[in-house]
């Protein structure tokens, strides 16, 4: 009798599992680009919208005060972001330097034709540049609203990477700890010896 209830509720989480709809992701989605970048002139970006699976997204460059140009690249990918920046050399002093200006005066807009955008945190970041502190400078990251992603930055390193990604829903860690918990109990309930 106790096999045929284990047997039943594995099933039952199983069709649970099976029947919560997945997060569809941003592939196959369109997403624009608006952004704040303070101090910059000559801005020039590929594109204000794209197709989210074919590559980097969206590409530019602006010029810095100093004159220097920047590079970009913003790749989007199915549950996350990449942000990516690079200054050009200045005269004498390899990869650039950088301009400290005030909180959120780098932003970055991506809003999403159909998806919902997922509660997200900064998984990778990389920093190389000459003057740089390799330190993150991401102060904002938010929804304005339910399609919307706002980043926001304090500086500009002169070769910075950020990558954030979709953060597990409460639910799906509950489910996951579910499934692990009947998948144990079952394992030990075959393990204990038979009683003759």
């Amino acid at each position: 009798m106790n096999k045929s209830l284990a047997g039943i509720a594995a099933a039952a989480l199983l069709a649970a599992t099976l029947g919560t709809p997945a997060r569809a992701g941003f592939n196959g989605d369109t997403v624009s680009l608006s952004y704040n970048l303070l101090n910059m002139s000559g801005i020039s970006f590929s594109g204000a919208s794209a197709l989210v699976g074919a590559g980097a997204e969206f590409s530019g460059s602006a010029t810095d005060g100093f004159g220097q140009i920047w590079s970009f690249t913003i790749d989007v990918f199915d549950n996350g972001v990449t942000l990516g920046w690079t200054e050009s050399t200045r005269a004498g002093v390899p990869n650039g330097g950088n301009i400290a200006s005030g909180p959120d005066a780098w932003s970055f807009d991506l809003g999403f034709a159909a998806s919902t955008v997922p509660s997200m945190g900064l998984t990778a970041f990389s920093s190389s540049g000459y003057f740089s502190p390799h330190t993150s400078s991401l102060t904002h990251l938010n929804y304005p609203d339910s399609q919307t992603l706002h980043l926001g930055f304090s500086r500009l390193d002169s070769t910075d990477s950020y990558t954030v990604t979709a953060v597990p829903e409460p639910e799906t860690w509950a489910l996951l700890l579910a499934g692990l918990g009947l998948v144990g109990g079952i394992a030990r309930r075959r393990v204990r010896p038979l009683h003759a």
